[in-house]
């Protein structure tokens, strides 16, 4: 096994040595082009190397394997799920735009047709003083000039009034007709975001009797520490790989700032309590903790401490979704048991950015973000490096 990895760490290296001054001689259009294919060739190697970890695998792993599986099909019902809200709450916007619309047409309309009625009222007062009669009866030329404009003026203030209660009564038949389809179609929506929350529920029940299994088989004390020491293991092995790349990313993009300039100035990427802090027991056994897990609620903002890379942006171990950010001078960051992740391989990030959420997958019972800083693949004490909260 350690063969098979040192072949995949050899190929990584071969992969990342380049000459800089290659790069620089190049035109913008080739160096996007060559910075579009190492991105792929990374995640990749990425892949292959997550693949190679994976296939020791004991009874335990396979259901890890399936665990994580659950927890992928649990994502994407999420992400489907929280799309249909988005479309029904724009179908609701548009429904009540809509439904604005029509009451205006309506008030629009109450006024044409009120004017109409005192327009028929005076009509039927003064039946009898048609323009014939105004003409036959007006002795003053001025004055019969300045009637015949005033009844001209009001039959045509007439008749565009007609014409637009007609128009007005037309568009609100029209827009009854919209209305009509568009509360149908939030029906519709509204039913399938049913259905997806049933499917949420119906995964979150599967993911719990993985969890019970889990359990079950690490319940001596030596069967846990044996499970920890393999993922502490197989994520030490991980780094390891991706602080190689690391280089490789960073001739692509180069730092402008030392990340170690920055200690005991960066924020904490999660607000809440230190459930284990750096360096204590784990489950009361020799093993330590490499990193710090925040007591933190479930779909709240994960940020970047820093600058920099996504590096690995995946599902491993027992750590669940994890993302982890390459920030120059062989450091990097780790933010572990994610719901969701927001950013890919390759994607260059800012201090305080949001990058994932909060989330309890790789077997954690209670939401929280597992955090860890590393400097050359070694984890460091989180805490002197993060003082505040963003």
């Amino acid at each position: 096994m350690k063969a098979s990895i040192t072949i995949i760490i050899s190929v990584l290296i071969t992969f990342l040595i380049v000459v800089p001054g290659q790069a620089a001689k190049s035109n913008p259009a080739t160096q996007t082009r060559q910075s579009t294919a190492e991105l792929e060739a990374l995640r990749d190697q990425i892949r292959q190397i997550k693949n190679e970890i994976s296939k020791t695998r004991g009874e335990s792993d396979e259901l890890r394997k399936k665990l994580e599986q659950s927890e992928a099909e649990a994502e994407k019902a999420l992400q489907e799920s929280k799309a249909l809200d988005e479309q029904i709450r724009k179908k609701n916007e548009s429904l009540e735009s809509l439904k604005k619309k029509q009451t205006d047409q309506d008030e629009t309309l109450n006024q044409h047709q009120e004017f109409l009625k005192q327009q028929i009222r005076l009509a039927y007062i003064n039946r009898h003083h048609g323009s014939l009669r105004l003409v036959s009866d007006q002795q003053d030329p001025g004055m019969l000039s300045r009637n015949l404009v005033y009844h001209r003026y009001m039959s045509q203030a007439r008749a565009e009034k007609i014409a637009n209660v007609s128009e007005q009564i037309t568009e609100i038949q029209s827009l009854q007709q919209v209305v009509a389809t568009e509360a149908e179609q939030l029906r519709v929506l509204k039913a399938l975001q049913k259905q997806k929350l049933q499917s949420v529920d119906e995964r979150k029940q599967a993911r719990a009797k993985l969890l019970a299994q889990l359990d079950k088989q690490l319940t001596s004390q030596s069967a846990q520490l044996m499970a920890m020491q393999r993922d502490a293991d197989k994520l030490t092995r991980l780094i390891q790989a991706l602080n190689k790349a690391a280089k490789r990313l960073a001739i692509i993009n180069p730092k402008e700032s030392r990340f170690d300039n920055l200690k005991g100035k960066l924020r904490w990427p999660a607000t809440g309590a230190i459930i284990h802090a750096y360096g204590s027991p784990r489950n009361g056994s020799s093993l330590t903790w490499q990193g710090t897990l925040i007591k933190a609620a479930i779909g709240s903002d994960v940020k970047a401490i820093s600058d920099g890379r996504i590096i690995f942006s995946d599902w491993f171990q027992n750590l669940g979704r994890l993302i982890i950010v390459d920030h120059g001078d062989s450091y990097m960051s780790l933010y572990g048991h994610n719901q969701e992740l927001f950013r890919s391989v390759g994607d260059k990030v800012k201090t305080g950015e949001i990058i994932a959420s909060v989330g309890n997958t790789g077997g954690r019972k209670n939401s929280g973000l597992y955090f860890e800083v590393r400097r050359k693949g070694t984890p460091v004490n989180p805490a002197t490096w993060c003082k505040g909260n963003f």
